[in-house]
């Protein structure tokens, strides 16, 4: 709802004008297997991890999505340029819960690539958590680029060099879902999609 979805909806409103569409927010974790069930047709998330193992699902990248780091305004790095991973190496890292977004995962390997693991992992399950206990001074994050949308007062929002991998924006149905609703809806995420790189 930060970046592409907004958009696609109203396209494929003005296109199909007769349906309905009732939004679900879930965590990541639990969106393929809502898919599975059929319990929702099409979802929007971000992922870091190759779906192609997926071979029930139709998952279509649509955009990419920077991460960065966030401190409290009144952190020492807050009014830095850029900064390096490893100079956050004692700091309190406020990630998503583990079970809940591949974020957790990539924010430790990307950690581990520039020679530290991070002191201590605080696992929430809502951005809100992320950014209020980050702006309280409790800690440090690395987030999507996206979340400088909310505009959360109290932080500082520091690009990293060098940069962690980002993550793909992907729209997903189940493979052979029925496509008279479906197919329009996907399309229209993609053509208003963010160019990927290469």
């Amino acid at each position: 709802m930060m970046s592409t979805l907004p958009a696609a909806i109203r396209a494929y409103r003005a296109d199909q004008p007769n349906v309905r569409i009732t939004l679900r927010a879930t965590d990541p974790a639990e969106l393929l297997p809502l898919l599975r069930r059929h319990d929702v047709d099409v979802g929007v998330f971000l992922a870091v991890r190759d779906l192609s193992r997926a071979s029930d699902i139709d998952a279509r990248p649509i955009a990419t999505i920077e991460l960065e780091a966030i401190v409290a305004t009144g952190h020492p790095l807050a009014h830095r340029a850029s900064i390096r991973v490893d100079e956050l190496a004692g700091a309190t890292f406020i990630v998503y819960d583990r079970r809940i977004a591949d974020i957790y995962d990539a924010v430790v390997s990307y950690c581990r690539q520039q020679g530290f693991t991070p002191a201590r992992l605080e696992e929430v399950d809502r951005v809100e958590t992320i950014l209020g206990l980050v702006a309280a001074g409790e800690g440090v994050a690395i987030v999507p680029q996206v979340y400088r949308s909310l505009r959360f007062g109290g932080l500082a929002y520091v690009p990293l060099t060098p940069a962690p991998d980002a993550f793909t924006l992907v729209v997903a149905r189940l493979q052979g879902a029925p496509a008279e609703l479906t197919s329009p809806f996907v399309d229209t995420c993609e053509r208003l999609a963010v160019a990927l790189p290469g």
